[in-house]
């Protein structure tokens, strides 16, 4: 019922799950929240600009009745911090299960 592989799979899924959401909370909430406050009916005119410089992407927020907000970060940047913990949790776990899978077999006695 709970063997090795399904609890590492396991292990694997909820630790990527909760360090998505933890990076969507920390990266993504000042930026939901300026967008929130320039979309409201009450902030006046607003203005909200996505560019994409090179490699940097580029968001600004505005508004006449709010402070405006704007952040940039590489894709590059960006790439890692979704993909790199993932892939680092994930080797490591194989890396367990090989180092387990490894053991030396004893030579059968005569």
């Amino acid at each position: 019922m709970f063997s090795r592989d399904k609890w590492s799979r396991r292990v694997l899924l909820l630790a990527c799950a909760a360090y998505w959401a933890v990076l969507l909370l920390v990266l993504l909430g000042p930026p939901l929240i300026a967008g929130w406050r320039v979309t409201r009916p009450d902030a006046g005119h607003g203005a909200i600009n996505a560019s994409l410089d090179g490699a940097m992407l580029n968001i600004s927020m505005s508004s006449a009745h709010t402070a405006s907000w704007s952040g940039s970060i590489g894709l590059w940047t960006l790439s890692l911090l979704i993909a790199g913990p993932p892939i680092v949790l994930w080797l490591a776990l194989r890396g367990t299960r090989q180092r387990d899978s490894m053991a030396p077999l004893r030579a059968p006695r005569q």
